[in-house]
């Protein structure tokens, strides 16, 4: 884990170093007359994934101001699937499912936070592909929601959460059919408040088309105001380090 944080902050380091560099010239685009940018994206991460939306301002010297939105869920390191104990596969029968075993909460964060956008060069007006620097910073809203299992029990399979009565059974590969739907544990959600920042390099196909076709990948940074109660089996954390990879899709005017 240690090693992984300093990867990260080494590759925030070189991110900056670039963005410094971009910083230092001064052309402009002053013919261009988009001034609005609306990008949806879809991003997998080191630690889950996520979707979001940005809406831009576009300004000289190659500069967009960003208002960001996105939510992304976050996963403890040593989360892993595993497959339940059940009935044989078939289309007809009651069978098992897969489940991460120890968990107690699934985890998500609510990013609502300013960014910018730069790029190095005026050069992919028309074609080809712009590359720029991209960040964002901002508070985010921690949401955590309790993980259903599907229980054998003497009257058969119950959907429950982790509980002290229920310790014994929640913890036994052996009593556990699989994870129950998305939806359950909706009613039951716990909030932990905390902040976010990430930086990125943007690839951009003709950055100053109407139709935004973008690549973007960079470091991420959660944290949170106490240790996030993921894990039953192990240690949890209030910092999530993760490198992205984000495909951005939108439209300026």
């Amino acid at each position: 884990m240690h090693i992984f944080i300093k990867i990260t902050i080494h590759l925030i380091l070189l991110i900056c170093l670039a963005a410094s560099n971009i910083m230092a010239q001064t052309e402009t685009y002053a013919d261009s007359k988009l001034s609005n940018e609306l990008i949806f994206s879809v991003a997998g991460h080191s630690a889950g994934m996520g979707i979001g939306v940005d809406y831009g301002i576009v300004k000289q010297l190659r500069f967009t101001h960003l208002l960001r939105f996105e939510v992304v869920s976050l996963r403890h390191h040593r989360e892993v699937k595993q497959q339940g104990s059940g009935a044989v596969s078939g289309p007809f029968t009651n069978a098992s499912h897969s489940y991460a075993f120890g968990k107690q909460n699934s985890f998500y964060g609510i990013h609502v936070g300013y960014g910018g956008k730069l790029y190095f060069s005026d050069k992919a007006r028309k074609q080809g592909v712009a590359v720029g620097f991209s960040y964002a910073i901002g508070p985010s809203l921690g949401i955590t929601k309790p993980y259903y299992l599907d229980l054998k029990v003497l009257d058969g399979v119950v959907s429950q959460s982790y509980s002290e009565e229920n310790r014994s059974c929640f913890l036994n590969p052996a009593c556990v059919r699989g994870a129950t739907g998305f939806l359950s544990g909706f009613g039951e959600l716990g909030i932990v408040p905390g902040g976010f920042a990430k930086a990125g390099l943007n690839f951009d196909w003709g950055a100053y088309n109407h139709f935004i076709k973008a690549l973007e990948m960079g470091v991420m940074l959660d944290v949170y105001t106490e240790a996030v109660p993921i894990m039953l089996t192990e240690d949890n954390k209030a910092i999530f380090p993760t490198v992205y990879i984000a495909l951005q899709l939108g439209k300026r005017w």
